[in-house]
């Protein structure tokens, strides 16, 4: 699943890494829920240790859309 933004919320993902980061859940498991391979797993654990308060997995688009 590449598109976590449509399936999760902010909080979820939010949830299940801080989990993580307390050795409460396995990386495996996680990855199997959310359908993300390790890379994309420790981006986001670096995004949110880089700035909890304001994380999230919102697309934002760098260019308008074609008219």
């Amino acid at each position: 699943m590449k598109q976590l933004h449509k399936k999760f919320t902010d909080d979820q993902i939010k949830e299940l890494i801080t989990r993580y980061l307390k050795k409460k859940i396995a990386r495996k498991y996680i990855q199997e829920i959310l359908g993300i391979k390790k890379t994309r797993f420790f981006a986001l654990v670096k995004r949110l240790k880089a700035d909890p308060e304001n994380f999230s997995i919102s697309y934002s688009r760098r260019m308008p859309t074609r008219k």
